[in-house]
Parts: structure tokens; C-alpha cells; sequence
């Protein structure tokens, strides 16, 4: 969806000090929103709906890594695919980092230097929004 132009977030803590639970809300120039939200002290499950006009998208992830996502189009049957991948993703991105270090790439063609950066302002700004302070980060 690309970089929102307006981030809210609330993020709750814990008596020393540590965040626990955050809501946060993207919006978009394009009137879009996107909503997330993560809890150490709830189990609220671990997963992804993408909420669409033509249909719904549900990712779940079970506690053994067992992946499922449900293609819920209006007007017709769900379909449900399940995966159980060999790790947790991080091979993929370890396996790109190889091929651009054979290929003598200074960056990825398939996450370029520039997503890392505009991720790294937008939890920034996540974590100024909702109150989230690092110790020793000025």
C-alpha cells in the first residue's frame, strides 16, 4: 500500500515501562486505511484480513507455523489453502542477500535500499505517535 500519510497509533505498557499492546491506524491519500494491531497480553492469534470490495482475504498462522489463507469472494464458496513452510521467511530474504552478493549488486532488485527506508520512518513515526521511547536513542 505503500507509505501512509497519516499514522495514529496508542500503544499501552507495562510497569517498567515497556510497550505491550498497540492500535495503529494508517491512512492513505487515496481515502485507503489500514489498521494493525499487536498484544503481548492478549492471545488474539497471529494473522492478516485484508478487507476488499469485491471479497475478503484471511491469513492465519497457527502455533506450529502451519499457514492458512481463506479467498472469501462475494457471491462464491470460500477456498482455503494451507501451507506449512520450512522456516519463518527469513531464508528468502537470506537467500537474496546471496544472490546479490554473487551477483556484485549493491542493493535488491526485489526490496530496493529505498522500502528499508521508508519502513524504518514509518515505525519511527509509529513509535512517536503512540508514546514508545528507546532508551540511549535520542
Amino acid at each position: 500500500m505503500g507509505v501512509p500519510s497519516e499514522v495514529k497509533a496508542e500503544a499501552s505498557f507495562t510497569q517498567t515501562g515497556s510497550e505491550d499492546s498497540i492500535s495503529i491506524i494508517f491512512g492513505y491519500d487515496d481515502r485507503r486505511m489500514a489498521t494493525l494491531y499487536s498484544s503481548f497480553r492478549t492471545n488474539g492469534g497471529i494473522g492478516c484480513d485484508l478487507l476488499c470490495e469485491n471479497g475478503n482475504l484471511f491469513f492465519t498462522r497457527a502455533r506450529d507455523m502451519s499457514q492458512r489463507l481463506t479467498v472469501a469472494l462475494n457471491g462464491k464458496e470460500d477456498i482455503e489453502y494451507s501451507l506449512l513452510p520450512d522456516g519463518m521467511g527469513y531464508q528468502f530474504e537470506a537467500a537474496e542477500v546471496m544472490n546479490c552478493l554473487d551477483d556484485g549488486k549493491l542493493q535488491s532488485e526485489v526490496v530496493p535500499h529505498s522500502f528499508s527506508l521508508d519502513l524504518m520512518n514509518t515505525l519511527d513515526r509509529i513509535r512517536k505517535e503512540a508514546g514508545i521511547i528507546f532508551p540511549g536513542k535520542d
